[in-house]
């Protein structure tokens, strides 16, 4: 290999990291408002505190006494952001926290 080939390969992954470091940067602070006004508070906060695990979305419905599509609604764009996951057990979902 040459040199000026040498220099260019260095000076290109300089480059992708600092892509790299911005990247990161703006992610996190994305996550970090989305978490922030995801769970701010209202009732998406208490749908997402129920998500223990123990609870499907009647259980979380009747605890909050709103409808289940008002739950539901909730619980997917919780899911969406990564907030939550759900698990299947004997045809029943149950929701889980993630962050």
């Amino acid at each position: 290999m040459n040199e000026e080939f040498i220099k260019e390969i260095i000076a290109l992954k300089s480059v992708l990291s600092q892509v790299l470091a911005l990247y990161k940067l703006t992610h996190a602070d994305q996550i970090k408002a989305a978490k922030k006004k995801v769970l701010a508070g209202g009732p998406r906060r208490k749908v997402y505190d129920l998500c223990d695990g123990k609870k499907g979305v009647t259980e979380i419905a009747k605890i909050l006494k709103v409808r289940q599509p008002t739950v539901t609604h909730h619980l997917i764009t919780l899911s969406e952001l990564g907030f939550i996951t759900s698990e299947t057990r004997k045809g029943k979902k149950y929701f889980f926290k993630l962050i």
